[in-house]
């Protein structure tokens, strides 16, 4: 599993399969079945953007993910953890 020390991950997925988040630096999306998971480009801290580089290929090679109560768990296809969220409240504007 990818430790991500020093950025603020987020990953979203909605009724449809689109996929939203942030990878600690960058933004990005997709659609659940591609998994190309596209960063927004933007200048990053050089240590974050090594965090988000493998947080990105760790999710290239999501096979399932599981939902609970309070961890949205991304596999592989050798059933291992490639990373686990824990559920926050979005702000609202």
């Amino acid at each position: 599993m990818v430790q991500i020390d020093l950025a603020h991950t987020t990953f979203i997925i909605d009724a449809d399969q689109n996929v939203t988040g942030s990878a600690g630096c960058n933004r990005f999306q997709a659609q659940w079945v591609d998994k190309q998971f596209e960063p927004v480009a933007m200048q990053c801290n050089p240590k974050l953007l090594h965090q988000e580089q493998a947080f990105l290929e760790a999710l290239a090679n999501i096979v399932t993910f599981i939902s609970q109560p309070n961890r949205l768990l991304l596999k592989d296809a050798e059933d291992r953890n490639l990373a686990r969220f824990s559920p926050r409240q979005l702000p609202r504007y």
